[in-house]
This record gives structure tokens, C-alpha cells and sequence, in this order.
């Protein structure tokens, strides 16, 4: 269960320890290197690794499938997150709304 401790933690992770540890989380030696989060991750999760449905209205997406996970291991799971954020949205977007698109991920 996430909690606000682990809440903090993530968020301290992104915003102020990232350039410090993103070398030791892209290539962890360990499974606690991954901490304070662990998880399966994708490692090339982008755009067109995903399946899209989208409502009756065709308005929203109502389910994301990922698809191609030749390529999967242990990690922190914001690796993805970036990865895809950096590789499918614009500069413009991620600047305007890169701190949303953290809390949803977050919340979700």
C-alpha cells in the first residue's frame, strides 16, 4: 500500500535525488538499489508499444494495453514513467503539465 511516507519518498526521488541515482536505477547491481519502489518494468515503454480503446464517443481512452515485453526486469517503476514521457509528448506539453501527469501516476 503507498502511503504519504512512500508518497514523499517517490517524490523526493524525482524531483531532487533523480540525477543522483538515475545511474545505480538504470543499472541497478542490486534489488535495493531500486528502492524506496520496486517493480516489473517494461524498458520501452512508449507510444507504439501501446494498444488504445477509446469510449463510445471516441472522445477519451477508455483502456491501454501494452504490448512487446521482450525486454522486461526488476526496476523503479518511474523509469517508465519518464521514458515515456520524454519519448511520447511534446516538450511544450511535458512543461505544462509534467507536475499533473506525476500525481496521476501517483494516484492511479
Amino acid at each position: 500500500m503507498i502511503n504519504s511516507t512512500n508518497h514523499s519518498k517517490m517524490a523526493d526521488w524525482v524531483g531532487n535525488d533523480f540525477k543522483n541515482e538515475a545511474r545505480k536505477a538504470l543499472s541497478p547491481e542490486t534489488i535495493a538499489d531500486c528502492e524506496p519502489l520496486i517493480g516489473i518494468i517494461h524498458s520501452d515503454c512508449w507510444i507504439n508499444n501501446m494498444l488504445y480503446r477509446y469510449d463510445d464517443d471516441r472522445k477519451r481512452v477508455a483502456e491501454i494495453r501494452i504490448i512487446d515485453w521482450q525486454i522486461i526486469r526488476l526496476g523503479h517503476p518511474t523509469i517508465d514513467l519518464i521514458h515515456y514521457l520524454y519519448t511520447s509528448t511534446m516538450a511544450d506539453v511535458r512543461k505544462k503539465h509534467m507536475s499533473t501527469f506525476l500525481n496521476h501516476y501517483y494516484d492511479t
